[in-house]
């Protein structure tokens, strides 16, 4: 099988429809950069109101594929890039957005409403279905989603970044799903990052600066790693003590 590569920015866009009336709830940029021997790791999403040529081309071809697939009711959740030619359907499924949810709090800011209680309300009340715009034309607050970085898979022994980030003023929220025992796994794809942070401000520059102030803490001072001699030491003769239950890790959350 040999498929054409689509080259262009990645977009994300949620919808709800309710009787075949169809609405952007949000829409979202994905910031691929190279990293790790990969061209395209996740470094974080940010989320777009309908106001330029580009976003509308988007809003209007995702309605465009909602109905030729005849997606009359319930959410949907788009992943276009936007070629040289115009928007491309990378795939659409009739589900909310995933991403642990991460993009909540930044829907919630940034646009005044989320794909998630536009559901609700598109299933439950025609009234409230009504009074959500068709498509976010501006927004409120800026914000961000960022994918944290993992450069080296070692042991983490401390992770000192977390003070760092709260301490940041776009600071809203930081999952993390590697803690402190855990080995890190190198980055490559969404399913590999060892954590997330959200962030949330006013002004833009402001989450601008603090997003790639993170990006560059990550590449040496976020975690805390043991170094070769430590990690081949520690794993001699331990495989006979771990268990299931040593085995297991959980996910940290830490709030503003």
């Amino acid at each position: 099988l040999i498929q054409e590569f689509l080259q262009g920015k990645e977009y994300v866009i949620d919808t709800m429809s309710r009787n075949g009336h169809h609405k952007i709830i949000a829409m979202w940029e994905y910031d691929k950069r190279p990293a790790n021997g990969r061209f395209n790791v996740y470094f974080g999403t940010k989320p777009h109101a309908v106001n330029g040529e580009v976003q509308h081309s988007l809003k209007d071809y995702v309605m465009s594929v909602l109905d030729a697939l005849e997606v009359h009711n319930g959410p949907g959740h788009a992943e276009v890039i936007m070629t040289k030619t115009g928007p491309c359907l990378v795939e659409i499924g009739c589900r909310c957005h995933g991403g642990n949810a991460s993009w909540y709090n930044v829907a919630r800011e940034f646009a005044g409403h989320d794909q998630l209680n536009a559901v609700v309300d598109g299933f439950t009340s025609e009234e409230n279905f009504r009074k959500i715009p068709d498509f976010v034309s501006h927004n409120m607050k800026y914000g961000k989603t960022v994918d944290l970085v993992a450069y080296e898979a070692k042991e983490i022994l401390e992770v000192p970044g977390i003070e760092y980030v709260k301490s940041l003023k776009s600071f809203n929220r930081i999952n993390l799903f590697k803690n402190v025992g855990d080995v890190l796994d190198i980055t490559v794809d969404c399913n590999s990052t060892p954590g997330e942070i959200i962030l949330i401000h006013e002004d833009k520059q402001q989450v601008e600066r603090d997003f790639e102030a993170i990006h560059e803490l990550l590449k040496s001072g976020f975690f805390i790693l043991k170094n070769d001699e430590d990690m081949n030491t520690s794993f001699e003769g331990s495989c006979s003590s771990v268990d299931e239950d040593d085995n297991v890790s959980q996910a940290s959350s830490y709030e503003e």
